[in-house]
């Protein structure tokens, strides 16, 4: 199975993930997630042709100019990969969340690209899956970032199965070992798979190293902040 690690970027037991950083994960194939992205400092994914999805944390501080889509090498991207210029006056924050490079359920944020994304085989948008998770459920996270021999912008992925979150109650909890985000994949999609299809359940947050916990911003939880917000 997959090793990650999830390292605290401040002290503390309780973290957010200021930048993708996955070790020890699988590199993607250009095209199997093409609904990530990749902000050069956070992860992301595609909810429609105007509309993207991260964490909180990485705009309330730093607003991102430009995303990266279709792309496994983000520093080299691939024939087919495309970059959109971002609208920095229409990056929203969920109002819940009120305190920045803090982890919970609510961090999620939402950016528009000024253009409309044009999709295409290695460029398509995920849906939100609108059920709550359930424990023992099977997950993947994919996220550009560092890995363990410090090469950067990346495309990976892992699996792991949702469990109890014993301190952030409300959001999607599953455990650090054997698989885990490491040190980022902040804003990067976690998802499940419905008749073939993924669906996303939850936005990477940060760490609860104190129960080993990584921890999710919740995607069904925060439902109507995110359509509100659709084209």
């Amino acid at each position: 199975m997959l090793k990650l690690i999830i390292v605290a970027c401040a002290l503390g037991v309780a973290s957010a993930m200021p930048d993708p950083y996955v070790l020890y994960g699988q590199t993607a194939e250009q095209g199997q997630f093409p609904f990530a992205g990749w902000l050069g400092f956070c992860s992301a994914s595609i909810l429609d042709s105007r509309t993207v999805l991260t964490a909180g944390h990485c705009v309330c501080r730093t607003r991102p100019t430009s995303v990266l889509f279709g792309a496994v090498q983000g520093n080299r991207p691939e024939s087919g990969s495309k970059r959109y210029s971002l609208d920095t006056s229409r990056q929203v924050i969920n109002p819940k969340y009120t305190q920045c490079n803090t982890v919970g359920k609510d961090d999620i944020a939402i950016v528009k690209t000024t253009a409309d994304i044009e999709f295409t085989d290695l460029i398509k948008p995920i849906v939100l899956h609108e059920a709550a998770t359930s424990v023992g459920q099977s997950v993947t996270i994919a996220g550009y970032g560092q890995d363990e021999n410090r090469r950067s912008g990346v495309l990976k992925y892992a699996t792991s199965t949702v469990e109890s979150c014993r301190r952030f109650i409300g959001a999607v909890c599953q455990s650090m070992s054997p698989n885990s985000p490491y040190y980022g994949d902040s804003g990067g999609p976690l998802f499940i798979t419905v008749s073939g299809q993924p669906r996303q359940v939850g936005v990477v947050s940060g760490g609860d190293f104190s129960n080993n916990q990584a921890i999710y911003g919740n995607v069904y939880d925060n439902l109507s902040f995110l359509k509100a917000n659709f084209e």
